[in-house]
């Protein structure tokens, strides 16, 4: 009987460090709902706030002329995920640039473009560009996507495409060896694209790996073994 007290006990514990291990919900660092550009933007002149924009809550943001922003209040980095949603109004013929890693020296960004059909990441020193890896996608005007990046480790980012559900992915794009590993967030399109609802997940840099459930199911039967023998000692 004590043996299996103690593994109850050891699978109780290996429970609550599951719930401890799961991811953190996501941020909203701007939603734009206050009816303007919240504090820390560097130049609030890259879109207006309207509430023709708006994917949830009152308002959205149209990023049309082309000019960067950035925000450091929010710091994040490798292990995080950064998120928007976008849409491409009547007329687009541009970009919509998701910027991270940002600070006033630049930035590297996943694009959305509807000029070129694609997704695709950039490097951004000075804010100027750098081309790196794209994916082929179609964009269909006036239809709101999610765009995500997920920050891996090692210079490493996934870019991802997903439909208005906000699950169904729909276009991916791999890029390596990206220079930055921590910074704030950046924005900017051109030629007709809606933003709104900005989440990162979690904030902060140097965040630790959090561990697979299949790999804290393996961690679980190994103690609850564990638990067992020792049962098994003292009986003898």
């Amino acid at each position: 009987m004590k043996s299996l007290a103690s593994s109850s006990a050891l699978i109780g514990l290996l429970a609550t460090l599951g719930a401890a291990s799961a991811p953190a919900s996501a941020v909203v660092i701007e939603s734009f709902d206050g009816g303007s550009w919240g504090a820390g933007w560097s130049n609030n002149a890259a879109g207006a706030v309207n509430a023709g924009a708006a994917h949830d809550g009152a308002f959205g943001v149209t990023l049309d002329g082309g000019v960067w922003t950035y925000n450091t209040d929010f710091q994040f980095g490798e292990g995080s995920k950064l998120s928007a949603w976008v849409k491409p109004t009547a007329g687009s013929n541009g970009r919509v640039y998701l910027g991270f890693g940002a600070d006033a020296n630049g930035a590297q960004s996943f694009v959305g473009a509807t000029n070129t059909g694609d997704i695709r990441f950039q490097d951004n020193p000075g804010y100027g560009f750098i081309e790196l890896n794209t994916s082929s996608f179609q964009w269909t005007v006036d239809s709101w996507y999610l765009m995500e990046v997920d920050w891996l480790s090692g210079g490493l980012a996934i870019g991802n495409l997903y439909a208005a559900d906000g699950s169904t992915l729909l276009a991916s794009v791999r890029q390596d060896n990206l220079p930055r590993t921590c910074g704030g967030v950046a924005l900017r399109g051109f030629n007709g694209w809606d933003l709104d609802t900005v989440s990162v997940n979690p904030l902060g840099c140097g965040g630790t790996p959090v561990p697979e459930p299949g790999s804290l199911a393996l961690i679980a039967l190994g103690l609850v073994g564990v638990g067992f023998r020792f049962g098994q000692r003292r009986k003898g």
